[in-house]
């Protein structure tokens, strides 16, 4: 991705040895005479520096290690599961009993992905904090020596200053975010000491192709659904026991119920200036509530109204799903697109004398956070799907949490 490339540009400004020795007890002249001539001892001036800042930083990061094997979500799903033996099948288990089993492990495999999908990126998103830091920094210390010389004002200095410190403290931030994401895949990995010492995966899995079809979505989430599957059983066997005519009694009862408005104007003003306080008025006179009807009404009741929700979340998750697979394209496929082109052009005109050292550095710079948004968009559309998965295995998703978006950090740069 060129993003250590473009830093490795960027430092070799203030790199040079005529920069390093730049101190604020020179002479103003002498010290950016001796800047200009440190410069001027290379064939093409900067552009030697570069290469070899970009080739120093290539080793550097080839020689990073990891702290254990990688642990892939199959091995981590796996390595759950074998923490849990209440949800290992045993024999003499009725359909219901393993239906309910497998319930319960689809829900630690939801849990587990979720884990293993946020820990990734995580650990990936600190990667790409490092360079904006990296770049922030080097802003900063281009800035203060270029004050020691007298080409640069207080103001200005403060300014860059300012920005390296956001960069650190988003990078502090991330750091602790990476740790708590992989203690919380840890714990429920039921691991510790050396089998804790585990390292990631680099980057999370690419985008699929397509994104996935709506087509079926409600009717697989309620075969999979244990409790809307009981609950209409129920009600069928309650519905069984009351005649045809009780039950098409009652329908037309339940079709005339209104709600007692207290004279209200019928415009929706007027329903949200006060909330409906009276139930309505059921005459029993002319259907009585038996016992057994009133059990089917209760039955179909629970049974319509699970069915309605695993429906709804099924829907939503799939809404979810498809929004965060369009951003997450839109960000890698426009978004990061733009950014390294328009990256690549600052470096040919920098490389031409007809941008500063400060635009490069922006450059770098917007389009590292244009890099990290992209993976948080990644990241939450590997959660939505994995949601999306789980609400078709059965499980009740919880969607009222708002979702984390993907971080757009402001590109703030100095003054020229």
């Amino acid at each position: 991705m060129k993003l250590k490339v473009a830093l490795a540009f960027a430092w070799a400004c203030i790199q040079v040895s005529g920069w390093a020795q730049s101190t604020v007890t020179e002479p103003d002249g002498q010290a950016w005479r001796r800047a200009n001539a440190a410069v001027g001892q290379h064939q093409r001036g900067h552009a030697d520096i570069l290469a070899q800042e970009a080739a120093q930083t290539q080793v550097a990061s080839q020689a990073t290690g990891t702290a254990g094997p990688v642990l892939s979500l199959r091995q981590a799903t796996t390595m759950a599961l074998r923490q849990r033996p209440d949800l290992w099948l045993g024999p003499a288990l009725n359909t219901l009993e393993i239906a309910r089993i497998n319930a319960q492990v689809a829900q630690l495999s939801h849990q587990v992905s979720r884990a293993w999908v946020e820990a990734v990126a995580a650990n990936q998103s600190v990667v790409y904090l490092q360079d904006a830091l990296e770049a922030a920094e080097a802003g900063a210390e281009l800035a203060q020596r270029m004050a020691a010389v007298g080409n640069w004002s207080q103001m200005q200095r403060i300014q860059t200053r300012l920005l390296q410190s956001d960069a650190a403290m988003a990078l502090a931030v991330a750091r602790q975010q990476a740790l708590s994401t992989r203690e919380r895949l840890v714990r429920l990995l039921g691991l510790w000491g050396e089998a804790a010492k585990f390292s990631l995966p680099p980057r999370l899995p690419d985008l699929p192709a397509s994104p996935v079809t709506a087509q079926g979505l409600e009717e697989a989430a309620l075969r999979q659904h244990l409790p809307s599957a009981m609950a209409r059983a129920h009600a069928e066997r309650q519905r069984a026991a009351v005649s045809h005519d009780s039950l098409a009694a009652w329908q037309s009862l339940a079709a005339g119920i209104t709600p007692t408005w207290q004279n209200q104007p019928p415009d929706d003003g007027a329903a949200l200036a006060t909330l409906l306080t009276q139930a309505p008025v059921l005459d029993t006179r002319q259907n009585a509530l038996r016992h057994a009807l009133d059990e089917a009404i209760a039955s179909q009741m629970q049974a319509d109204t699970l069915t309605s929700s695993t429906r709804s979340r099924a829907r939503e998750a799939y809404g979810r799903c498809r929004s965060a697979y369009d951003l997450a394209r839109h960000q890698r496929d426009d978004v990061v697109l733009w950014r390294t082109t328009l990256q690549e052009e600052t470096q040919t005109r920098y490389n031409g004398m007809l941008l500063s050292t400060w635009d490069l550095l922006a450059s770098a710079g917007a389009r590292i956070r244009s890099v990290n948004a992209a993976l948080l968009a990644q990241r939450d559309f590997w959660l939505a799907h994995t949601d999306l998965q789980g609400v078709l295995a059965g499980l009740d998703i919880d969607f009222s949490a708002e979702a984390s978006g993907p971080a757009q950090g402001a590109s703030a740069q100095p003054a020229h």
